[in-house]
Formats: C-alpha cells, sequence, structure tokens
C-alpha cells in the first residue's frame, strides 16, 4: 500500500504542476543580426546591436529559434523609431500617424525551427535607439533594442 500511495501522490503533484504540456512552442533562442550589402554584390552579417546609417546598403533583423515550432507562425511585429521614418515602405504595415512607429502582422513558416524578420535603412530614417517587439498570442514575447548610428 505504501508505494501505490507514493505514486499516486506523485502523479497528482505532476499533474498540478505548471509545466510547459509536450509539444508547446516556446523560445529557446534569439539573435539580431545586421547584414551590409558590399560593392560587389555580397552580404556581410553579424550578431550586434549597432546598426550603421548606411541607407539602402545596412539592413536589421531578428531570428527566433522556437522549440516544437507549429508548422505556421501568424506574430505581430512592432518597430518603433526616435523619430519619423524617412519612408515605410511596408506593405500590410499600420503605420502610426506620426510616422515613427510600424505594426506588421505576418504569417511565417519556421525553417528548422527558426523564424525572422529583416528591415533595411531608407533615406531619412532617424538615428538612434529603436525597438522591435514581437508577439504570438499568449506565448510569445520578445523585444530587441538596437541603435542606429553614424558610420
Amino acid at each position: 500500500m505504501g508505494p501505490k500511495l507514493s505514486l499516486a501522490a506523485l502523479l497528482l503533484l505532476a499533474a498540478s504542476a505548471p509545466a510547459l504540456a509536450a509539444g508547446e512552442p516556446r523560445v529557446i533562442g534569439t539573435d539580431f543580426v545586421v547584414w551590409i550589402a558590399q560593392k560587389d554584390g555580397t552580404e556581410l552579417s553579424r550578431s550586434t546591436t549597432t546598426v550603421p546609417y548606411l541607407p539602402g546598403r545596412a539592413c536589421f533583423g531578428w531570428i527566433l529559434e522556437i522549440e516544437n515550432a507549429p508548422d505556421f507562425l501568424a506574430l505581430r511585429e512592432t518597430l518603433q523609431l526616435p523619430g519619423p521614418a524617412g519612408s515605410w515602405g511596408a506593405p500590410g504595415s499600420t503605420v502610426s500617424p506620426d510616422s515613427t512607429a510600424a505594426k506588421t502582422d505576418r504569417i511565417l513558416t519556421p525553417d528548422d525551427g527558426r523564424v525572422g524578420s529583416r528591415w533595411c535603412l531608407v533615406e531619412g530614417d532617424p538615428l538612434g535607439q529603436h525597438r522591435i517587439d514581437i508577439s504570438v498570442k499568449d506565448w510569445l514575447r520578445e523585444s530587441f533594442e538596437f541603435e542606429v548610428v553614424a558610420p
């Protein structure tokens, strides 16, 4: 009788413990990347939170690695700038009245558990602190802060 009570107690504890259900998606890695177009047509990339102000050449973006990633990921990405953008050019985005933020709903297909998004600088974009917030329903909330600086 003793082992049965211990097993029953363990089962009750396991059932009531707050834990991720098997197969629930969760972020296991993040990266913020800057890409710089080179004169020969190639791109150099590096993980950094400093983006050189090189309109038409510098792009930046985030990458999430998701364990148990679903086949499709419907997310909202919000890019917040320190001042008005030179031009948004982001089809499907909702731009704030002061042109300092854009909300974009995206449906992404994970590739080996990874998803990401990328933006490129254009003439007139502001220097300074920027922020990207990503959310998916109740389970994913990630933010990336970075700075656009004069080269």
